[in-house]
């Protein structure tokens, strides 16, 4: 997790636009979406992780992207170019993570409708969990 820590900034700012990416892919991001990512990606990361400054960074970033009702897709493929580029960084810890916590926020409200689980199918073959 050295390699997170050196590029911080731009790898927090990517994890946040996947967790808002599945939260707004359906045009409206729910209370019940948020605090189940607050919830569970704290409690993930930090069973593999000791980096809480990350966290908080994450938070802020999606607080941010939600102000801004970013676009969700573009938001997901900006993601996805990050994380092809410095694909070092995404280790199989991690990308079990980014799996459970976006399954988690997709199934909170009303379990996962169909704009979320086409995401999820593109996000889960992206991280290699799909096939």
């Amino acid at each position: 997790m050295d390699l997170i820590r050196n590029g911080s900034y731009n790898f927090y700012k990517h994890i946040a636009k996947l967790f808002y990416a599945v939260a707004f892919i359906d045009g409206n991001v729910r209370p019940e979406e948020i605090e189940a990512f607050k919830q569970t990606f704290r409690e993930e990361w930090l069973k593999k992780y000791t980096d809480k400054e990350g966290i908080g960074q994450i938070f802020k970033e999606f607080t941010i992207l939600h102000t801004q009702e970013r676009d969700a897709d573009e938001s997901f493929y900006e993601f996805v170019g990050y994380k092809r580029e410095y694909e070092n960084l995404f280790t199989n810890t991690l990308r079990n993570i980014l799996w459970k916590v976006s399954c988690v926020i997709a199934d909170r409200v009303h379990k996962k409708n169909k704009s979320e689980l086409i995401l999820l199918v593109h996000l889960g073959k992206e991280l290699g969990i799909v096939k």
